[in-house]
């Protein structure tokens, strides 16, 4: 789901202009020839060039090579959720993070007033454009919004470990007042109780 600009990306921005150098002058000008806003008109529509070909186009010879992308670890994005209790079977063996991981830069809740089985809700989200989410989506979205999984359990059905010959994926929920992350059968028909998360790049 798409959300607004936060102050803290607002303080990002100003610290960039800073270490750049920009003055209050080059600011002005750049907002009032235009040039500013139709950077930022095509940031929203997504059609800016990829960096190295846009900064030849403003004269920027010199190519900025991509700085590697660090891979999170499960226990970290744990941490960051701050549950008070974690199944013992949630961990790096059972779900091996891919490298060069990359978190969705969408995220959508499904949610089915029925039974529904996981290829179901998969085949649904699947035809919508989403994919379901991993057990590092969902631990993302957990520490983002910690408040939801107290109101209705949120499953992540792109992950999948399997526990003596039983296909188990992961789940956010409450139990009494303390958050979990908890394993169900990949099998299991899901009730009119659950939301499904679900990512797109």
């Amino acid at each position: 789901m798409s959300k607004e600009i936060t102050v803290g990306r607002v303080s990002h921005l100003m610290k960039f202009l800073r270490e750049k150098r920009v003055t209050e002058e080059r600011f002005t000008e750049s907002v009032k020839s235009g040039i500013f806003p139709d950077f930022l008109e095509a940031l929203n529509l997504g059609t800016l060039p990829p960096r190295n070909e846009f900064r030849k186009m403003i004269g920027l010879d010199r190519e900025v090579l991509a700085e590697p992308v660090e891979t999170p670890s499960l226990r970290s994005l744990i941490s960051a959720c701050n549950l008070d209790w974690v199944n013992s079977n949630v961990t790096a063996e059972n779900f091996p993070i891919p490298a060069g991981f990359q978190f969705a830069t969408e995220t959508k809740l499904f949610h089915f007033e029925r039974t529904v089985s996981s290829e179901e809700v998969i085949t649904e989200m699947k035809l919508k454009g989403w994919n379901p989410a991993t057990i590092f989506d969902l631990l993302e979205f957990g520490a983002k919004n910690p408040e939801l999984q107290r109101q209705i359990p949120i499953i992540a059905l792109g992950s999948v470990c399997e526990i003596d010959s039983v296909r188990h994926v992961v789940y956010l929920r409450k139990r009494g007042a303390e958050r979990e992350i908890r394993l169900h059968w990949f099998v299991r028909p899901w009730g009119g109780r659950f939301l499904f998360l679900a990512v797109r790049n």
